[in-house]
């Protein structure tokens, strides 16, 4: 029994420097990752002998990770900013792809790193930069437990208990995307600051794998350029507009 009691202890202590280290790590975690994407580009032994293997399976685990990306903002989606760069949350979501998986976006995030490391063929970043992504997005998910579970009490306690954290459960799979439908302009308008970033990243990776020609390269990149801005300048036209008609109001 004091064994037990002992283990609890030091459980709970462990939980709440986890909890600790997620909130700073929300804080700081734009400016780390910046660091931590570079290392895919450290030269080491390749993992998968076939290159067109490694880009393939890299391809369909960034685009898997790209699709739970966007049907969860097309759907029902959260703010992860949080305010001024802390966790915060208004109101606690639990239905549409919330009702098979509490953090659809972590999951999604780290499908797309898993699929980068393989998709560079580095066996740094998979074996070495993508544990310390699980580990990091492990400690912002406690961090948020945590904060959560004090603004919503039992009620998400009762929802931690049903779904799982990042492991999709399809038990309310025919409920779950009911009376919802896709907004694909909300998810263009959302996500087309990371998609730019993932096609970049992909055309770099494949120049300087020499898959790709450089004239490919600049062509590839002045045109996803270009899609960027456009997409920029439309929700920046968009912003402008519903600031005039609530000036009117």
């Amino acid at each position: 029994m004091v064994q037990f009691c002992r283990f609890y202890r030091y459980k709970i202590k462990a939980e709440n420097m986890i909890s600790k280290f997620g909130n700073w790590i929300f804080h700081y975690r734009n400016y780390l990752f910046i660091f931590l994407y570079a290392g895919v580009f450290v030269p080491l032994p390749e993992m998968i002998n076939s290159s067109v293997t490694a880009n393939v399976t890299g391809l369909l685990f960034i685009f898997s990770g790209m699709a739970v990306r966007g049907i969860t903002i097309g759907l029902e989606y959260i703010e992860r900013g949080g305010l001024i760069r802390k966790i915060n949350a208004n109101n606690l979501v639990t239905g549409g792809i919330y009702s098979t998986c509490r953090n659809p976006m972590y999951l999604g995030n780290l499908l797309i790193l898993f699929g980068f490391g393989i998709y560079a063929n580095s066996s740094f970043f998979t074996l070495v930069i993508f544990p310390v992504f699980v580990f990091i997005y492990y400690s912002i998910i406690k961090a948020e437990e945590q904060f959560l579970t004090k603004r919503f009490g039992q009620k998400y306690i009762d929802y931690k208990q049903k779904v799982n954290a990042l492991l999709p459960s399809f038990r309310h799979r025919k409920t779950a995307f009911d009376h919802q439908k896709f907004n694909w302009g909300k998810m263009i308008l959302k996500e087309y600051n990371s998609l730019y970033l993932y096609f970049s990243g992909m055309l770099v990776i494949a120049f300087f794998q020499e898959t790709i020609s450089t004239s490919l390269f600049v062509s590839g990149l002045i045109f996803v350029t270009i899609m960027f801005l456009v997409i920029k300048f439309i929700k920046h036209q968009k912003r402008a507009k519903q600031k005039t008609n609530v000036s009117k109001v």
